[in-house]
Order: structure tokens, then sequence, then C-alpha cells
């Protein structure tokens, strides 16, 4: 990588309040704190914009620095875990920053608008930086950060292991649909349909001997009075009435029997609604896992991916247009990185630009 080594006293990979939601650092605290580091260079790629770069440009002429216009874009279609990736453009020159500022306003387009980000796309990147494109060869492009398009195909099985404990965490707030809870109170709802379906049998024969009228069979025993057939006949009419109402007394029993169990009907129904509710949360994780599982892959292959995309974007601004970004914040995800982006650059004989993510003036 000799032949690719260029040292400069500058500040690449730099954001600004212009960059919404992103950075705490104004242009004038950004110049005033290059003037304190001595820096005679600074870079300024706002994220998805480019509204403070006549400002800035102008402010770094005032103070005797070079300023260098640029953008971070948000990029679509590259990254195999994020929908966006980011990618640094750099203006060469005028005609390098009119590229850069056509692509960031066709990027504002709504159909090109996701959740609020303004994104670009190879067929962008193409339109206005590629070859045969004005901008061809005027605009310098770098892999960015650890949400760069060329990271982020390395980085795959890490990001896809994180997603994966995300949804493994989220699946311990939700019942498991082979949890034993849920099979007792299954078991629990089979042995009172069973009960309830014996008591409304019971209920139903018992309603009938209740109502059962006795006024006919009353005058034809008056009628055998007096007879040998009375007293037999009395004591069958005797023991039918004592039946029904013993089956009066016991009908009541039996109906608030019923009236209870339906009650824990209801409730066992009721959790049961709840645990397959969760089920159904648990079994969307599950599928998200399963085909967050199949998108791993071995780091043989993800770096040939990494490659061939280095090599797409090198041919896409010009050879020694494309630059790898290294940078090291204590992260892990860049320091597992960070060899890989190296070798990548050993490989393919691609420059190498070393940066620092920067939000503040510290």
């Amino acid at each position: 990588m000799g032949e690719n080594k260029k040292i400069v006293n500058g500040i690449f990979h730099v954001h600004t309040d212009n960059s919404t939601k992103d950075s705490a650092l104004t242009i004038d605290r950004l110049i005033e704190r290059c003037k304190e580091l001595g820096v005679t260079a600074v870079t300024l790629t706002d994220h998805g914009v480019m509204t403070g770069i006549y400002e800035f440009l102008k402010k770094c002429k005032e103070a005797g620095i070079k300023g260098v216009p640029g953008v971070e874009a948000y990029v679509k279609g590259m990254g195999p875990v994020l929908s966006r990736v980011h990618m640094i453009l750099v203006a060469k020159d005028a005609e390098g920053l009119k590229a850069i500022n056509k692509a960031v306003s066709e990027s504002y387009n709504p159909q090109n608008m996701e959740d609020g980000f303004p994104l670009m796309n190879i067929d962008i990147l193409k339109k206005f930086m590629g070859p045969g494109s004005p901008g061809y060869g005027h605009v310098f492009a770098t892999s960015a950060c650890v949400a760069g398009p060329l990271a982020q195909i390395l980085l795959n099985n890490m990001y896809v292991e994180k997603e994966v404990l995300k949804r493994i965490e989220k699946q311990k707030g939700y019942e498991n649909p082979e949890s034993p809870e849920y099979k007792i109170l299954l078991k629990q709802q089979e042995d009172i349909l069973q009960k309830l379906e014996t008591l409304t049998a019971e209920r139903d024969a018992l309603n009938v001997l209740s109502k059962k009228a006795f006024f006919k069979k009353e005058k034809t025993v008056k009628a055998l009075e007096g007879t040998d057939l009375y007293a037999q006949a009395k004591a069958e009419l005797d023991a039918e009435i004592l039946e029904s109402k013993t089956a009066t007394e016991k009908l009541a029993a039996v109906r608030e029997e019923i009236s209870k169990i339906s009650k824990e009907k209801t409730r066992l129904n009721g959790l049961i609604k709840d645990s397959e509710r969760d089920h159904e949360k648990w079994n969307v994780l599950q599928r998200e896992i399963e085909e967050l599982k199949g998108t791993l892959r071995p780091d043989d292959a993800l770096f040939g991916d990494a490659k061939k995309l280095a090599l797409q974007l090198s041919a896409l601004f010009g050879a020694g247009n494309f630059y790898i970004e290294l940078q090291y914040h204590g992260i892990d995800t860049e320091a597992k990185v960070m060899p890989k982006l190296v070798k990548l650059a050993d490989e393919l004989n691609l420059p190498v630009v070393a940066a620092k993510d920067v939000h503040t003036a510290t």
C-alpha cells in the first residue's frame, strides 16, 4: 500500500449541525478548532445535505484553511443488513461539487425518500459521477464508516448475530408456544369442557324429572282406592313424586355448579387467548430469527463479495478515486472490520484514507 499513502495535515469526515440530529459542531467552531490544531485542510461531509458547504468554504478561505466540500450520502441497495449504507463523496474541483450537488438534490425526490432520509442509489451515482457523466473523475469516494457498504458486507455475520440476539431477548417477553404452563391450561380447559358436558346432560335429565306432572296418575291411583292394587300403585306414585322433588332440589345444585364451572371456563379461555396472542408474536420473531440465520455466510464468501463491490465502486468513480476509509473510535465493529479493510486495500491496490467521524470540537 506504500504507493497509495499520502499524509496531509488535515481533517477528513466532519459533520456540523447542518447534519440534522447528528452533530453539535458549528462551522465557526470547526474553523476555530482547525486553527487551534494548526490544520491546513478540512473536509466537510454532512449527512445527506450540502446546505452548509458555501458558508464553510467562505470561512475556510478567510481563515487561510483549505476547505474541501463533500457529503456523507445515504445509499440504498448495497448493504445486506442495513437498508441504507453510508458513503463519503468529496469534490476534487468545481465540476465534482456540481455533480455531488445534483446527486444530493435527486436524493430528495419523493420516490427516493425513506423514513425521512434522502437516499441515493447506484443509478444516481452512475448518472452524476460514473463513466460518461460530467462528474466522472471529479469526485473522490470512500467506503465511509462501519455503516459503509464494504464494512456492512464484511460485518454481515456480526450484525446478523446481534439482530438474532435482539429477537431472542424480545422473545423472552412472550410465552413460548411449547411452554408447560400453556399445556396445563389446555388440559384444564379440556377437563372443564368434559365436566360441563356431563353436568349439562345431568341438568337436562333432572329438568325433565323436576317438571314431571302427576295429576292424571293421582286420579288413576285414587280410583284404585279400596282395591288390592291400590297399595302398590300408591307406593309407585309416592316414589315418583319423591324422585321429582329430589330432582328439583338437585337441579339447583347442578345449575350452580354449571355456573361456577362456566365462569372458570371463561377465565381459562381468556388466559389461553392471551397465551395465543403471545405465541403469535413469539412465532413472528422466531421466523425472523430463522430468516436471519439463513443469511449467515462464510467469512471468505463475504470477503469475496466486498472485493467485488470495491472493484465496482473503483470502476464507477475512476481509477484512484475510490478510497478504503479506516476509522477507530474504540468500537468493537471497527476493531473487527479494520484488518479486513486493510487486506482488501492491499489485495486490490486501492488507496486508503484514515479518518475520525467528527461531530464535536473536542
